[in-house]
């Protein structure tokens, strides 16, 4: 039946109740997204038994007439939506008004969740209003990596030596104090380990992009004061699912010549469901104001596919994943090749899921994930020639109990722990100074959350023994300093929040951080070609370790929010790799040395939102100091003081803004480090929603550094010789049903 027809019978039946009833009143109401307020137009509203249908307007408004003094049953629905069902009584008096609130459907939940994955609290939903994207929001803000998806989060920057290398920085903390997973687990990539290696985690297929911070940190890693991002894109499929769900999308990029696509598929059979994950991004050359960047082009391929089985306690899910990347590393500065590196990663994913539901007094259910990934990283010289090959085989197990939500008077407690082993086989090839070695690692942990009043709790802690077992090869320099090496971390903190007036909270983080070094601080002697450097480790390297503590405040009500924090880092044992201003002249490399030095890093980090009927006002703000203690000196590779502000206007269906990014100059720098300027650069955006037939789209289009600025990212290594990118627009489209 075509909504034209729909509309016409429910005309015709509005005349009927008019004409043979005199005590018909009429109903009126709107529809609202649940999240934003937006009203929203093209939701079939259905009323009364026989199922009568009108649809929302254009502003969200609708209208029908019924038997007063009776009880009516109303639905509502719309693609990307979560269905709505509520009985009322109308009479007279009553209900000449309603007001329809959709909550956005797991379909259209692509964005970025700060909270734990099983686990809702205060403390998630608070620090989820300044961090969480909607489907709309995530799809103005995708980029072609990760780490580019969320530099406009507040206290986030982006590590990187060309567009397609990109890895986030959190607080100033980068390398492996930032862990990265996909659906729940550790990603085996060498992105931590040198700058010019790059994430095998892309977004623009994702479910939606979990940032952790606090103590749910120790459900993946005892260095707590860095944070972890959790990518999930299979999670939902791997659910219980009773229809069909399709999505594709589509991204272009001016910049670089961007072409991106994903399209998913999930056909559920019974207890079965299977489902596939494909999507390609290819780039040319970046652009900047001042010429093209050579050997920046990437290529980026993914595939996955997974069948899952659920019954009414047990769920089951295997799928695999294969991610292919081919990306230049650019030249042209001192120790690169003139016409810079090639790099080929493949990655495979074999992963099992369990989900069994016990329905015990303490117990609700048990979750186990399985991975066995294969890793190949081969770095090519201008010529062709191998420089460095990395395998990496890793077997990742991880069992979690989730207790049950037991709630007593004014309050609630619940909580999750468990463990997880890591066994990872790396082997090398070419010219790669590093030693092979084998590592395993076994955490158990604890995290629990609990509210009372106006009281809201959470404390975790994590164990964590690492053994490292090198064996020298041909190539090791130094025999003698290649030894197994054994380390126990732990990783511990406590979260405590007051709703000291209404909707005003007050809060403070204490925790302790500990992580073992990686093998390229203990064992590296040679030259790393791609990333142009000479690396020395240290192989007597003890475990870091610090404290830290944070203040934070939240303000959350219908139309202001605003959360402040300030925080600050002390480090016994930083481990950097600094600049040692010295040249390896055989080679041409500048000379890094692996140290560890007694530091700290303190801060602060500030968003805030206002709405103002259809207008929306959001910022944010962060900076981060770091320094070593005995001798003063500047930590190398800090971002600067950092912000963005966006004033954007909100109809039916669309929304469309002005925007701007700004740093300031990063003076405070490491002896041997160059000095980046402040900049302030302006852009556009506009996102469409529209509802046709049973699809839902999302059109989106920004328009970037309109002005053609020539700015430099702080933290990247190539700003000596090209800036970020030029006027940019993205186009990107996506659909779901």
């Amino acid at each position: 039946m075509t909504k034209t027809t729909t509309i016409f019978l429910v005309f015709l039946t509005n005349i009927f109740f008019l004409w043979g009833s005199a005590d018909s009143v009429k109903v009126s109401g709107i529809v609202l997204d649940a999240e934003s307020k937006l009203s929203l137009d093209g939701v079939k509203i259905q009323f009364s038994d026989d199922l009568q249908e009108v649809y929302s307007d254009s502003s969200g408004n609708f209208e029908f007439y019924c038997a007063a003094e009776s009880n009516i049953f109303i639905t509502a629905g719309r693609v990307g939506y979560k269905p709505f069902t509520k009985q009322y009584l109308v009479s007279d008096d009553t209900l000449t008004r309603i007001e329809i609130l959709l909550h956005p459907k797991e379909i259209s939940l692509e964005q970025i969740v700060v909270r734990s994955k099983k686990i809702d609290s205060k403390f998630s939903d608070l620090s989820s209003s300044y961090s969480l994207l909607d489907a709309k929001d995530l799809q103005k803000n995708m980029n072609q990596t990760l780490a580019s998806t969320l530099q406009n989060e507040v206290g986030v920057a982006v590590r990187s030596m060309g567009p397609a290398i990109a890895r986030p920085v959190i607080k100033g903390l980068g390398s492996n104090r930032i862990v990265l997973a996909q659906d729940g687990i550790l990603s085996n990539d060498l992105s931590s380990t040198s700058p010019d290696h790059a994430v095998s985690i892309e977004p623009y297929s994702a479910e939606r992009i979990e940032i952790l911070r606090g103590p749910q940190t120790v459900l993946y890693t005892s260095s707590i004061s860095g944070g972890v991002i959790n990518v999930a894109k299979n999670e939902s499929f791997i659910n219980k699912q009773t229809s069909d769900q399709y999505s594709a999308g589509l991204f272009l990029n001016s910049a670089n010549l961007g072409r991106q696509a994903n399209i998913s598929a999930l056909v559920p059979t019974g207890d079965f469901s299977f489902w596939t994950i494909a999507g390609f991004n290819q780039t040319e050359e970046v652009r900047s104001p001042i010429g093209i960047l050579d050997n920046t082009s990437s290529d980026n391929k993914v595939l996955s596919v997974g069948t899952a089985y659920n019954i009414i306690d047990l769920s089951v899910a295997g799928y695999f994943e294969t991610f292919n990347l081919d990306y230049g590393v650019p030249g042209g500065f001192l120790g690169s090749h003139p016409n810079g590196a090639d790099i080929e990663i493949q990655k495979n994913d074999y992963n099992l899921r369990l989900d069994y539901h016990l329905h015990y007094d303490f117990l609700d259910n048990i979750e186990m994930l399985f991975q066995r990934s294969y890793y190949h990283h081969t770095e090519f010289e201008s010529n062709g020639a191998i420089a460095a090959q990395f395998v990496n085989r890793m077997y990742y197990t991880k069992l979690i109990f989730n207790q049950r939500e037991f709630e007593f008077s004014d309050g609630k407690l619940n909580g999750s722990y468990g463990i997880d082993v890591n066994y990872n086989d790396r082997k090398t090839g070419g010219f790669v100074f590093t030693p092979p070695a084998q590592s395993l690692s076994i955490a158990p942990f604890i995290f629990e959350d609990l509210s009372f009043g106006d009281y809201f709790l959470q404390a975790g802690i994590r164990f964590s023994y690492d053994h490292y077992n090198p064996r020298v090869i041909s190539t090791t320099k130094n025999p003698e300093l290649v030894k197994d090496r054994d380390f126990l971390n732990i990783g511990a903190g406590l979260s405590f929040m007051k709703e000291i007036f209404d909707q005003n909270f007050l809060g403070i983080n204490i925790y302790h951080s500990e992580k073992a070094p990686t093998l390229e601080e203990l064992y590296s002697e040679g030259p790393h070609l791609a990333a142009y450097s000479y690396e020395i480790g240290n192989s007597d390297l003890e475990k870091e370790s610090g404290n830290g503590v944070e203040l934070f405040y939240y303000l959350d009500t219908d139309s202001d929010y605003l959360m402040a924090s300030v925080f600050y880092d002390r480090y016994d044992s930083f481990i950097i790799a600094r600049n040692t201003g010295e040249i390896n002249y055989s080679i041409l490399l500048p000379i890094y040395q692996t140290s560890s030095v007694d530091a700290e890093l303190f801060g602060f980090d500030a968003a805030y939102t206002k709405n103002i009927d259809r207008f929306r006002i959001e910022s944010n703000i962060g900076a981060v100091y770091g320094r070593i203690v005995t001798t003063e000196e500047n930590l190398p590779m800090i971002p600067p003081l950092k912000g963005r502000l966006e004033l954007s206007y909100n109809g039916a269906g669309f929304s469309f803004g002005a925007n701007c990014n700004f740093a300031t100059e990063q003076n405070r720098v490491d002896e041997f480090e160059e000095r980046t300027a402040g900049f302030v650069v302006f852009g556009l955006v506009g996102v469409y929603s529209f509802n046709w037939d049973e699809t839902y789209h999302l059109i989106s289009l920004s328009f970037d550094n309109i002005f053609d600025s020539i700015y430099y990212n702080h933290l990247s290594r190539i700003k000596s010789i090209m800036p970020e990118p030029g006027r940019n627009i993205k186009i990107r489209y996506k659909f779901y049903y």
